[in-house]
């Protein structure tokens, strides 16, 4: 049974890149680097709002600004979303991306819902 679970699951890794045509294998090296190039929300398909984003050895933190209901919360999930894809070996939703090997963390304590245009700010105060 594991193993028609894992049949399962690498057929679905694979079939990304027939479903996703525009979507870009990721570059994995040893450096400190997060670079995205056009990179949008793997689920969010055509709606997705793309952007770039680079984050190197130099630079070890990222400010990310705007206002309430804007898609700071969307874009950080774009951004651990696109990793996570490069570390199990699918394309990423990017013109390109390269990455470094980084432990993903995330807190999300308010429920969302990027269907009905509910941010976290609005998931708040709802």
């Amino acid at each position: 049974l594991n193993i028609m679970g894992e049949i399962e699951a690498l057929s679905s890794i694979a079939n990304i890149t027939f479903d996703f045509k525009e979507w870009s294998y990721p570059t994995i090296s040893n450096s400190n680097i997060i670079e995205g190039i056009d990179i949008g929300h793997p689920m969010l398909g055509k709606k997705a709002v793309v952007n770039s984003f680079k984050l190197d050895s130099q630079a070890k933190v990222a400010l990310i600004t705007g206002s309430n209901m804007s898609g700071k919360s969307t874009f950080l999930r774009t951004i651990g979303l696109n990793l996570l894809l490069s570390y199990i070996g699918a394309p990423t939703y990017s013109e390109s991306f390269s990455c470094g090997i980084f432990s993903i963390y995330t807190c999300m304590r308010t429920k969302d819902n990027l269907e009905e245009s509910i941010s976290s700010f609005y998931a708040e105060i709802l």
